[in-house]
C-alpha cells in the first residue's frame, strides 16, 4: 500500500435525514476541508501504595475535528446550515436557475441544523464520523484572502472505511399482509413475472436481477416471506436514481400493498467551487436599517428627461430618455432596463403621470444609502423652473465603509455533546445548544469616523453592519442578471477598542457585540433574529 498522501485528502458529506444515523456521502467540498480525530478520555489507574498505573479506564469517546478553508458561495450553504439553521430557500423574482438562501437563526429556542456524515481521506485510506456538527465557525475576511476555520464534533470516529462512491437507491415493498394474489415490479422497460404473496427474499432478488434492466448482482432484498422486504440496486445500479415501479392490484386480501422509495440515488460529486474573491468583499455600516426613498418632482409641460443612479460601489448607471408625462410604472421600466444594474424588486416606482415619483430601493440594494438620483433635463420645456428635481424622502441607513481593512464574523461554543451513563450508548446521546460567544470584529483606520465609533461605543448605541460579496454571473433572464451573492447583517453593540498598527495603517480594532434587535429580520418564531445571512447560487438545494 502507498503512503496516505495529506495532499489528496478530500472531505465527503452527506447531510442526514435522521440526526445520527448513517447514510452514503454524495458530495465532495473541494473549498472546504475537514479533519477528524477521535477524543477517547483515558486515564490510568494507579492503585494506593503504588507510584505507577498498572491499569487504565477509559470514558466514552467522541470526534473532535476542525474545518478550514477559502469562504466559498457554495460550501458556505452546507457550512450555515450546519452551523445555524435549516435554511429557507426560494426562487428570486425573474430567476429560473438562481436560489435564494436565508438563514436566520432562532434567538428563544432550539434551532434546526442540519447534521452531516463525514468521510474523510484518500484511497490510501479514510476515517467517517456521524452526526457531524460545527461546534463554531469564524468568517475572516483581510484584503488578500477570505477564510473560514471552524471547531467540529461528531460521534465516534470509525478508522479505516472505504469512502463513499455515492448513495444507492433503496425501496421499501409493503405488501399489505396480502393473503393470495400475485404482483410484478417494473425497472425501465422490464417487467418481472408474477411474484406470489408469500415470496421469500432470495427469490424476489433473483426476479429484480434477472432484468435487462437491472443485470446480476445489481440489486439486494431483504426481508421475511411474505414482506415487507427492502430493495437496494447496488455495484452497476448502485450510486444512481433507479426508478422502479409495482403494480399491486392483484394481490388479495390484506390492506396497505405499497412500494416506497426510502432513499433516492445519486452518485457522488463535486461541490462547484466558487471562491469569494476577497477584493470584493464590502462592509457596510449606519445607524438604521431603512431602505432609501427618493422623490422626483416634475414642473415641464412637455419633452423628455434621462435620470442617473450610481450604486453603492460609485458605477453609475442612466436611462433612457422617459417623457415629462410618464407614470410610475414607466419611469421603473426604464430604471430596471438593461445595462442598469437593477434587477426586478431592486427599486418600485410609484406615482401618476407626470409625477411626482416615489422610488424605493429594496432587493439587493435593501437597507442601502443611495447618492440622489441625477438627470438631465435639457429636453424639457415650460414655465416653471426647476424642470425636475430629486430629494431625499429616506436615506439608506448603511453606507459603504471607505477605510475597512480587516473584519471577523466568529460564533462559537454553539453546541455541547450530552453524554449519558448508558452502557449502550458508546459515545454521547445527543448534543445541546448553548448560549455562545458571539462577536464581530472591525479593523479601520483612526479618522474621524472611528471617533465617531468611539462616541457611539460610549453611549452603547446600537449600530447596523452588513458583511456582502458579489460573485460571477449564474444566469441572465431578460434584463435580470443573477450574479453569486453573500451577505450577513447584524445589529451591535460596540463592547471594546484597540489601536495598534495594521501593514503601515494606525487602526481601530473594534470589538463589537451582536444583539437582537427588531430590525433585523425575524426567526422562524417571529421573533427578531440575531443575525441575517443570504445567498444567492445555483445550488437548489443541500446535495442539489
Amino acid at each position: 500500500m502507498s503512503a496516505r498522501a495529506s495532499v489528496f485528502n478530500t472531505t465527503l458529506i452527506g447531510v442526514e435525514v435522521v440526526k445520527g444515523t448513517r447514510v452514503q456521502a454524495v458530495r465532495r467540498l473541494l473549498s472546504t476541508g475537514f479533519m477528524i480525530k477521535p477524543s477517547i478520555p483515558i486515564k490510568p489507574h494507579v492503585p494506593q501504595g503504588t507510584k505507577y498505573a498498572t491499569e487504565a479506564v477509559g470514558g466514552k469517546e467522541h470526534t473532535v475535528g476542525d474545518a478550514n478553508g477559502t469562504a466559498d458561495f457554495n460550501d458556505m450553504c452546507y457550512l450555515l446550515s450546519n452551523l445555524l439553521t435549516t435554511a429557507t430557500i426560494t426562487t428570486p423574482a425573474g430567476a429560473t436557475n438562481t436560489r435564494q438562501w436565508v438563514f436566520a437563526p432562532i434567538s428563544r429556542g432550539p434551532d434546526s441544523p442540519k447534521t452531516f456524515i463525514v468521510d474523510i481521506g484518500s484511497s490510501a485510506g479514510a476515517e467517517r464520523a456521524v452526526e457531524v456538527i460545527l461546534e463554531g465557525l469564524t468568517l475572516k475576511v483581510m484584503k488578500e484572502e477570505a477564510s473560514v476555520i471552524g471547531t467540529i464534533l461528531g460521534k465516534i470516529t470509525t478508522e479505516s472505511i472505504t469512502p463513499s462512491t455515492g448513495r444507492d437507491s433503496v425501496y421499501n415493498l409493503n405488501l399489505g399482509g396480502a393473503t393470495g394474489g400475485t404482483f410484478t415490479l417494473t425497472v425501465g422497460a422490464n417487467t418481472t413475472s408474477a411474484q406470489t404473496n408469500n415470496v421469500v427474499a432470495s427469490v424476489l432478488q433473483t426476479a429484480i436481477t434477472g432484468l435487462a434492466s437491472v443485470g446480476a448482482n445489481n440489486a439486494t432484498v431483504t426481508g421475511v416471506a411474505g414482506g415487507p422486504f427492502t430493495i437496494t440496486f447496488v455495484a452497476g445500479m448502485g450510486s444512481k436514481q433507479v426508478v422502479m415501479t409495482a403494480s399491486l392490484g392483484s394481490l388479495t386480501g390484506g390492506s396497505g400493498a405499497a412500494l416506497t422509495q426510502t432513499t433516492i440515488g445519486m452518485p457522488l460529486a463535486d461541490v462547484p467551487v466558487r471562491p469569494m474573491d476577497p477584493e470584493i468583499f464590502s462592509v457596510f455600516s449606519g445607524t438604521s436599517m431603512a431602505n432609501d426613498v427618493q422623490t422626483i418632482t416634475i414642473a415641464a409641460t412637455a419633452g423628455t428627461f434621462t435620470l442617473t443612479w450610481t450604486d453603492p460601489y460609485g458605477v453609475s448607471h442612466t436611462t433612457g430618455t422617459i417623457s415629462f408625462n410618464a407614470t410610475g410604472a414607466t419611469v421603473q421600466t426604464a430604471l430596471l432596463a438593461e445595462g442598469m444594474g437593477l434587477n426586478t424588486g431592486d427599486v418600485t416606482v410609484t406615482g401618476a403621470a407626470s409625477g411626482p415619483w416615489i422610488a424605493t430601493f429594496a432587493g439587493r440594494f435593501a437597507n442601502l444609502f443611495i447618492a440622489p438620483l441625477t438627470f438631465n433635463d435639457s429636453g424639457l420645456t415650460g414655465t416653471t423652473l426647476p424642470f425636475l428635481s430629486v430629494v431625499h424622502t429616506t436615506s439608506g441607513g448603511l453606507t459603504l465603509l471607505q477605510k475597512c481593512l480587516e473584519f471577523e464574523w466568529a460564533l462559537t461554543g454553539r453546541f455541547l455533546p450530552e453524554f449519558t451513563i448508558k452502557a449502550d450508548d458508546l459515545s454521547w446521546t445527543d448534543f445541546v445548544e448553548t448560549a455562545p460567544k458571539h462577536e464581530l470584529t472591525l479593523v479601520v483606520e483612526h479618522d474621524s469616523i472611528a471617533a465617531g465609533y468611539m462616541t457611539e461605543m460610549r453611549a452603547k448605541s446600537t449600530r447596523y453592519i452588513r458583511l456582502a460579496n458579489i460573485g460571477p454571473e449564474i444566469e441572465h433572464v431578460t434584463t435580470n442578471h443573477y450574479n453569486y451573492w453573500f451577505r450577513m447583517t447584524w445589529a451591535f453593540k460596540f463592547i471594546a477598542d484597540d489601536r495598534a498598527d495594521s501593514g503601515g495603517v494606525y487602526a481601530d480594532t473594534f470589538k463589537m457585540e451582536p444583539v437582537i434587535d427588531v430590525n433585523i429580520p425575524n426567526d422562524a418564531n417571529g421573533n427578531s433574529a440575531i443575525l441575517e445571512g443570504l445567498l444567492w447560487t445555483d445550488l437548489l438545494g443541500l446535495e442539489s
